[in-house]
């Protein structure tokens, strides 16, 4: 795993913020379906998803033929950084 400026890489382009954001409320989704959600073409979607299965931020699960991902909330840095991160994030609208 990359360690200096991993942030960079973790949430360094809005695909990757966006499927974060999605992936922090704790479901389990396809490709297909994040893709669908944030707005984004499948296939710059999975490039993506791949990126962050590398980084150990999202964990890949197979369902038959399906490929399924998910917030790997073991990772430190989603359990102590991005989670916290993005739940922050929507109470903002509540603290103004």
């Amino acid at each position: 795993m990359i360690l200096e400026k991993l942030l960079d890489e973790v949430i360094g382009t809005r695909s990757k913020v966006g499927v974060l954001r999605l992936l922090t409320m704790g479901e389990t989704k396809t490709g297909s379906q994040i893709a669908k959600e944030i707005g984004m073409a499948v296939w710059a979607c999975h490039k993506t998803l791949k990126d962050l299965v590398s980084l150990g931020v999202l964990d890949l699960v197979n369902s038959g033929k399906s490929h399924l991902y998910r917030m790997n909330r073991e990772s430190y840095l989603a359990r102590e950084i991005l989670i916290p991160l993005f739940q922050r994030e929507a109470s903002l609208f509540e603290q103004f």
